[in-house]
């Protein structure tokens, strides 16, 4: 509808925004990157909003684990299984705050499952 499309105008004109989510996706990526990366795991190269992490080698949980233990406490990893990938999850970036609480939870968790 008219109103719709005016307000799909006015998001794409909105040009510091994009440059603001751009800026936090990359500063996120970079920091998510080196937080797996010091874990133990593997990070797919990206320049999008979300990252890929992968188990294959991991000295603790498997994807599988990890997937279910985030869930328990509602935060929801993408288990790329389905696509052929099952040492693989997919991780979106989300607020300051959110990522604060990704990176405390799985701090402790891997802490706990060191094998």
């Amino acid at each position: 509808n008219q109103t719709a499309a005016e307000a799909g105008i006015i998001a794409v004109s909105d040009t510091a925004f994009q440059d603001a989510s751009l800026a936090h996706s990359k500063r996120w990526r970079g920091d998510m990157t080196r937080f797996f990366t010091n874990a133990g795991l593997s990070v797919v190269p990206s320049e999008t909003n979300f990252i890929l992490i992968g188990f294959d080698g991991h000295n603790g949980p498997s994807a599988e684990e990890t997937a279910r233990y985030l869930a328990s406490r509602n935060i929801l990893f993408r288990e790329m299984a389905p696509y052929g990938l099952q040492d693989y999850l997919r991780m979106s970036i989300g607020t300051n705050d959110e990522m604060q609480i990704v990176k405390q939870t799985l701090s402790e968790f891997f802490s706990m499952h060191r094998k």
